[in-house]
């Protein structure tokens, strides 16, 4: 039993957000700490990004030195054709994966292992947090990417969920009995999902209901660069036939990065001199680039019955048209960004799995929400449907009729709630393909059985419900028949595969992954300093080209010195290739030189997450006062830990983009962990205070023998005569001291009338 107890004590909870731009890793534990993990670079995201080395040959596969994160960067700046972004996009269609010879299902598992820590097969647990509308076909080819890295214990959970999650731990008012209806737009970079929940509370229960939802692609970061990128090319007057296939690449990155300055201003300053010659600075307003989508959001939430509340989440909900064109259509209700919008996601699913294992104590959930989509079976042209769109998900049990073994195919049956578009148009929807192909045997050695009435048989499917995947399963096949006036029952064998072979993992490449994620653990553990000073020359020539964040804390002549600065310390690096020496000396010198604009840059980047949490924690304080049980002295320190709390925060949020921040986000970070802390405290005993004018007398002492008292006794007299003594010397000194005193006032006297028979 101890070591069961030990065993499970052990154990921990990561959960993965796989997002198109970065990767993010929360844990848990059964110490109740939740939080972000840091890279090595310590940052609270990693860049979904991998590469291979630059001198490695493209058919050695085995050999490749892999790169990820940030380190991709470095190889993206050397050789473009050996990098790429995001290759869990890759997935579902296989074929137009970038890097030669690889299998887009072994670069993720690369990435995703690199991000993970060393687990525990059996004790720790990993969920991914996918996208709502994720096909089966991205469902199934994760899990196998999941299976390369050896996770026992998996789960997948819903976008829409975690979120919910996240709302429901953070910022939900326990003490509500009536239903609260909120609706989340999540606003991120590949679609928008719109959800509408219903909250309940009941004591320690919180019943969750998804009343409804939508989402789209026409409301995405993606459709805002595309705008963007379109909006420069009429601003340059130039079409994409005109430029080289290096400068759309350009103006692709560039809009992707710029269009965050909306987030600060509502114009933003184009110069695009050094890349297209004269007359290329100009301005681009927000409704410029968001009106059109900001109105398809409209009418979209349009559709939603009205809610008591309404919060953006999501990186691009920073878009300030968004939030401004909901508010004038909602007036009297608030719309808020109370959530951190980039890592709501990742700590809602640790919180739902901390739930559900009961690392976090207090709390039960019951989440209810129908199926996104639905599922058809398809036997030859004849087709039925599984599951229908927008029901109760369950356990479904189908017939099918045949007299010779079959195959049987299931494909996604989308509903109305998505407006579904793939973003390349050479790629087939993979909602109006089959995904999964199952062939049923032994029908036809059954219809050969002596005596059977029919050769005919009904076949009974049972398909049931995997919450951990929220997706359907093949559970088991079964069949009867008379046998010579007998019935009799057989269970049918049966085999499934994925529809498409070319997403199967190829053999014997799960090596490579073996033999890749060591190297990597090992590099980011304790990166070199020549792999330090590569990272940081290529990720900030990169920032200072792409960076919004970056831009808006330097100007145009900062970018253009340090722009030159880093070209010419990246080309001296083969004359210091073999001094260790002189590499960490040139390493000391750029982080010198580029620590207030990098750290102005990172600040700018992190602050909003970081002012979120602080606000959160403020809002839970504040709820919890009134409520507070403890003694008036614990209160009256908590009041005014909360109010200098609350001028802190203000303090943090005034900062000018070029100047250096007092108060960093480490720093707000810790004040928001603290204050959350100090809430169990209200709730505390009161305080006992000791009275001495009322305390209880003191216990008698025990009576002492008879030597013991004489021996007390002539102590006691030795002390007396002893502390008469003292007395009567110190009575002698006061009235020796009166004596004198009453001497020098009457010679004071006497001076001072000789002193005024003198004047007269």
């Amino acid at each position: 039993m101890f070591c069961l107890l030990s065993f499970l004590a052990s154990s921990t909870i990561y959960s993965v957000d796989i997002g198109t731009d970065t990767i993010r890793v929360a844990f848990a534990g059964n110490d109740g700490m939740f939080s972000v993990q840091y890279t090595p670079y310590n940052k609270r995201f990693n860049p979904n990004a991998i590469a291979f080395g630059v001198n490695d040959s493209e058919s050695a596969i085995y050999n490749h030195r892999w790169y990820t994160g940030s380190d991709a960067y470095v190889i993206y700046e050397q050789n473009q054709s050996r990098f790429v972004e995001n290759p869990f996009n890759y997935l579902t269609h296989p074929k137009d994966f970038p890097l030669p010879g690889i299998h887009p299902t072994i670069a993720s598992a690369i990435v995703v292992g690199a991000n993970l820590p060393e687990l525990v097969p059996k004790a720790d647990k990993v969920i991914v947090t996918i996208p709502s509308t994720a096909t089966p076909q991205y469902r199934f080819s994760l899990k196998d990417v999941m299976s390369l890295l050896n996770v026992k214990k998996l789960s997948f959970i819903e976008r829409n969920t975690a979120v919910a999650v996240s709302y429901i731990v953070e910022r939900l008012n326990r003490t509500i009995k009536t239903p609260t209806n909120v609706m989340i737009i999540d606003v991120g970079a590949e679609e928008t999902e719109i959800s509408h929940w219903r909250f309940s509370t009941r004591n320690t229960i919180i019943n969750a209901d998804l009343v409804n939802f939508q989402s789209t692609k026409k409301v995405s970061g993606k459709k805002l660069d595309e705008i963007f990128y379109k909006k420069l090319l009429e601003k340059l007057r130039k079409t994409e036939s005109e430029l080289t296939s290096e400068k759309i690449n350009h103006l692709k990155r560039f809009s992707k990065m710029k269009k965050e300055l909306f987030s600060f201003s509502e114009n933003v300053t184009i110069n695009l001199t050094n890349e297209f010659g004269v007359d290329s600075e100009f301005n681009i307003t927000s409704e410029e680039i968001g009106n059109e989508i900001s109105q398809i959001l409209l009418s979209i939430v349009q559709t939603f019955k009205t809610p008591d509340r309404i919060e953006l989440v999501g990186g691009v909900s920073r878009f300030p048209l968004f939030n401004t064109t909901i508010s004038a259509f909602y007036e009297d209700i608030p719309v808020a960004r109370s959530l951190s919008p980039d890592e709501c996601a990742t700590m809602g699913a640790t919180y739902y799995e901390a739930i559900q294992s009961r690392i976090l104590f207090g709390l039960k959930l019951n989440i209810t929400k129908n199926s996104s989509f639905g599922f058809t079976i398809q036997k030859g042209e004849k087709s039925a449907s599984l599951v229908e769109p927008g029901t109760k998900l369950g356990k479904r049990v189908i017939s099918l009729q045949s007299d010779q073994d079959f195959s049987i195919q299931l494909k996604a049956n989308i509903g109305k709630n998505i407006q579904y578009k793939t973003t390349s148009e050479n790629i087939n929807n993979e909602f109006d393909e089959s995904f999964l192909t199952i062939n049923v045997q032994g029908i036809t050695k059954l219809a050969q059985t002596e005596g059977i009435k029919s050769s005919n048989f009904i076949i009974n499917a049972t398909f049931d419900y995997d919450k951990s995947f929220e997706n359907f399963d093949l559970t088991s096949l079964k069949t009867s028949n008379f046998v010579n006036g007998k019935e009799k029952f057989w269970s049918l064998g049966y085999e499934e595969y994925l529809t498409d072979e070319s997403m199967s993992i190829p053999q014997k490449t799960e090596k490579i992954v073996s033999s890749a994620l060591p190297t990597l653990k090992n590099a980011a553990k304790k990166p070199t300093i020549a792999q330090k000073l590569l990272q940081h020359i290529y990720e900030t020539l990169y920032r200072i080209k792409y960076d919004s964040c970056f831009n808006l804390v330097t100007t145009e002549d900062d970018r253009i010195n340090l722009t030159a600065y880093l070209s010419e310390a990246r080309n001296n690096l083969s004359k210091i290739a073999q001094n260790p020496k002189e590499i960490k000396s040139m390493l000391a010198r750029i982080e010198k030189r580029l620590r207030n604009e990098l750290l102005r840059a990172d600040e700018r980047r992190d602050r909003p997450n970081a002012i979120a949490a602080l606000q959160m924690a403020i809002e839970k304080a504040e709820e919890s006062l009134p409520t507070a049980t403890t003694d008036e002295t614990t209160i009256a320190r908590f009041t005014e830990y909360f109010n200098i709390t609350t001028i802190w925060k203000l303090v943090a949020e005034e900062v000018e983009p070029l100047t250096n921040p007092v108060i960093l986000c480490k720093d707000i970070y810790r004040r928001a962990n603290t204050l959350m802390n100090k809430i169990p405290e209200l709730y505390g005993p009161k305080r006992h205070v000791t009275h001495f004018r009322t305390a209880p007398p003191m216990t008698p002492e025990a009576e002492k023998p008879k030597d013991e008292v004489n021996q007390t006794e002539t102590n006691e007299t030795t002390a007396n005569e002893t502390l008469t003594a003292v007395v009567n010397e110190t009575e002698a000194a006061s009235e020796s001291s009166t004596n004198t005193e009453a001497k020098d006032e009457t010679i004071n006297e006497k001076n001072r009338e000789n002193a005024a028979n003198t004047e007269l």
